[in-house]
């Protein structure tokens, strides 16, 4: 299967997140898809592990396969 079969249209996302009236699971879709977590980061994701930026921008820290650690920049939402 190529990958194209695998990703939504950024359309179908926004949508699902505008949609979306928890505002933690709001945050959570937004990680998912413009940060690329797996489910199994986004699950370890604590306060500590998320650094906002001046320019509204964020970082979070999350440990990956393997144990890897690693450092994804997130857009300002």
């Amino acid at each position: 299967a190529n990958i194209d079969s695998k990703v939504l249209p950024r359309e179908s996302v926004s949508r699902m997140i505008e949609l979306e009236p928890v505002k933690r699971n709001e945050l959570l879709l937004k990680c998912l898809y413009f940060g690329g977590f797996r489910e199994s980061e986004v699950i370890q994701i604590t306060p500590s592990s998320i650094f906002l930026l001046p320019d509204g921008r964020g970082k979070v820290t999350v440990i990956g396969k393997g144990k890897k650690i690693r450092m994804v920049h997130l857009p300002a939402c």
